[in-house]
């Protein structure tokens, strides 16, 4: 497939970084040493607690659940004044 306006595409350059990491620089992969096993190790650590028990889900979680809660409240009480006819938070109207 030639490149913008006709002109001949470049071949794909291939670098050798380390003894197990290869790049193709034109190209779209790259071929490194497999992190697979380190991060199953890191995640499925069979300890009891989910992933979003750890770390940072202790923090994340309950903001997430404040901000959920109060957002559905707040639409079922502007839902409820709708049905009655009011169309602003508070007041008549």
């Amino acid at each position: 497939m030639p490149g913008p306006e006709g002109a001949p595409r470049r071949p794909p350059v291939l670098l050798r970084l380390s003894a197990q990491s290869w790049i193709l620089t034109v190209g779209s992969w790259v071929m490194r040493e497999n992190k697979v096993p380190y991060w199953q190790r890191e995640f499925q650590k069979h300890d009891g607690l989910r992933t979003w028990e750890k770390a940072r889900g202790k923090y994340l979680v309950p903001g997430f659940k404040v901000i959920m809660f109060s957002s559905l409240g707040a639409s079922m009480y502007m839902m409820g004044r709708l049905v009655l006819g009011h169309k602003t938070w508070f007041g008549k109207n």
